[in-house]
């Protein structure tokens, strides 16, 4: 792919590509398909088959570690976006109006965690319904987003002449993201001693953690005896 004649849109010159595209379009193109065909629904997927395959904790760090990236480059490929339409033609067609509630929707995930509650473990095996309603509209809204990213990206191609290439890079990286999740189902019905203690889940490990905190301990009550250690002699 090589670059030919300079275009401007209001003044900002784009070096044009051969096929017709500019490399803005290019990189906006690559950028959000990245962010939603790879990062985003691999993040997704991590939680869904992997939480506990993995060691307590990892697969939060990792779900969270590609989600913020796919926000980055969704940012990014967003505000690209913007620089290179002309201002007369913001919101002129369906792509610029599902991009902008894809966005919005995206930014309020981080603004709904905190207000997600405490998880199952923690409140003796029972969502609260605060906990509920946030998993549903966590969850579901993202696979939502997702769903909707799909669509955007055909919307995508069919503005961007010749790119044929965004669609078959999306079916790719969405295979990656589909594989990861297929894993993670695979492991847990074909494996069955999991990374945890005592081959027990991690909402378990972590609901019988915390019932330890909480339970009175012998050495907080005076006049509790302590038991003589095994093989251990007691004299009187």
């Amino acid at each position: 792919i090589s670059a030919s004649a300079d275009s401007s849109i209001d003044g900002v010159s784009f070096a044009v590509i051969s096929y017709g595209v500019s490399k803005a379009h290019v990189a906006h193109g690559l950028l959000l398909v990245i962010a939603w065909g790879l990062l985003i629904p691999s993040g997704a997927f991590v939680s869904a088959s992997w939480r506990h395959r993995l060691r307590a904790g990892l697969w939060l760090k990792v779900h969270r570690a590609m989600q913020m990236l796919g926000v980055v480059f969704t940012l990014t490929g967003v505000i690209l976006g913007y620089l290179m339409v002309p201002l007369d033609y913001h919101l002129s067609d369906t792509h610029h109006i599902i991009g902008l509630v894809i966005v919005i929707m995206t930014l309020m995930h981080p603004v709904l965690s905190m207000a997600r509650g405490k998880p199952a473990a923690a409140t003796g095996g029972k969502r609260t319904p605060r906990r509920l309603v946030w998993e549903i509209m966590h969850k579901g809204g993202g696979y939502a987003l997702i769903a909707v990213a799909g669509y955007q990206c055909y919307t995508g191609y069919l503005l961007m002449a010749d790119s044929l290439w965004l669609i078959v890079l999306y079916g790719i990286f969405m295979g990656i993201a589909l594989a990861v999740l297929l894993a993670g189902i695979a492991h847990c019905k074909l494996m069955p001693i999991i990374v945890n203690p005592d081959n027990r889940r991690s909402s378990e490990v972590k609901a019988s953690v915390a019932a330890t905190r909480t339970a009175p301990l012998e050495a907080d009550d005076p006049n509790a005896q302590k038991a003589p250690a095994e093989g251990s002699a007691s004299f009187v």
